[in-house]
């Protein structure tokens, strides 16, 4: 196991949606009888909701609101749908809760990232053309902070949290969430809420070679999930003074996670990109650009060698990076 990334995850467990898949879980429920004062009771209700919307509105036109003793508060949680794209199967998409989009923001607004860029400095697609988009990161190349190496005072991966843990409470682990966004013709296994990836094809960016993968014993780790900047390294450059929720951030941040070859992964371990390159240089761009918006967004710094590489590697883009979140 290196400090750059881990091979399988652990399999989908507890998924409050496992089952939903199936018609046949639910129970057949046959139709009762109404009783005769039942339609009584509607209209009464209906007609006392309707009532009370009218008033509603009068006082609002009124200039007047309806008073309370203290602050209003949902009577249910609030939740906000996060809109993917679908998979093969078409799964249907997981409710996250309010709570869990504000984690999903601390990625960019944690103290790992007070000195850093904000998230609006890496470059969209959106971007007037009068700065190309490869411009733009070789400006946060030269605002990051270029020093030696800090000691590695003791570190382990577990100083990152556990692998792949579901810190965005999609109720899908990290290493899955990954393997649904980057292979292609992929099959969910049954009875995990559009979860757990069984079958899929990998466009390798490393290598670029295409990769079948399939979950198993002896076959998952045919795609690994790489830290793009690896553990190891960012621990070196700037996260040891990082809070552990911060670190685990950092170590499940789309961002910074490839589904990659996994015999390549090894090699590459938790190497930066002076020690390091993909074997197929026409991803080079891509790689130099993500690395270099995962460094400017959490504060963490490069060597001169490594400044030096990431600058290289840009400059070898014939059009603007593309990188995926």
């Amino acid at each position: 196991m290196n400090g750059g990334s881990t091979g399988n995850g652990a399999d989908f467990l507890g998924n409050p949606d496992a089952g939903a898949d199936n018609p046949l879980d639910e129970p057949v429920r046959l139709p009762r009888a109404r009783p005769p004062w039942l339609k009584t009771v509607v209209v009464i209700a209906v007609t006392s909701i309707l009532a009370g919307g009218i008033g509603y509105t009068l006082g609002q036109t009124s200039g007047m609101r309806p008073t309370s003793s203290g602050p209003e508060r949902p009577s249910s949680p609030v939740t906000v749908t996060v809109t993917a794209e679908p998979d093969a199967k078409g799964s249907p998409d997981v409710p996250e809760t309010a709570e869990s989009a504000q984690d999903r923001a601390a990625l960019a607004t944690s103290p790992a990232a007070t000195e850093a860029a904000a998230p609006t400095a890496v470059p969209t697609e959106g971007e007037s053309a009068e700065k190309s988009t490869v411009s733009r990161y070789l400006e946060l190349l030269d605002g990051l902070e270029v020093r030696s190496l800090d000691p590695w005072n003791n570190y382990s991966r577990e100083l990152f949290g556990r692998a792949w843990e579901d810190v965005d409470r999609n109720g899908c682990d990290t290493r899955n969430d990954i393997l649904r966004r980057d292979l292609e013709d992929i099959v969910v296994r049954s009875g995990t809420g559009g979860c757990v990836v069984a079958t899929g094809r990998l466009e390798d960016p490393y290598t670029g070679k295409t990769i079948a993968f399939e979950r198993g014993w002896g076959t998952s780790n045919a795609v690994e999930i790489d830290h793009v900047v690896a553990m190891a390294d960012a621990w070196r450059k700037g996260a040891q003074s990082w809070t552990a929720h911060d670190r685990e951030l950092f170590a499940n941040d789309p961002l910074n996670l490839l589904a990659v070859d996994g015999p390549t992964n090894q090699v590459k371990g938790a190497s930066d990109p002076s020690q390091w390159l993909p074997p197929h240089q026409e991803y080079w761009c891509d790689y130099g650009a993500r690395i270099v918006a995962v460094k400017s967004i959490y504060g963490l710094w490069v060597t001169r060698e490594e400044a030096e590489t990431l600058e290289e590697l840009l400059m070898t883009c014939d059009a603007d990076p593309q990188v995926i979140t």
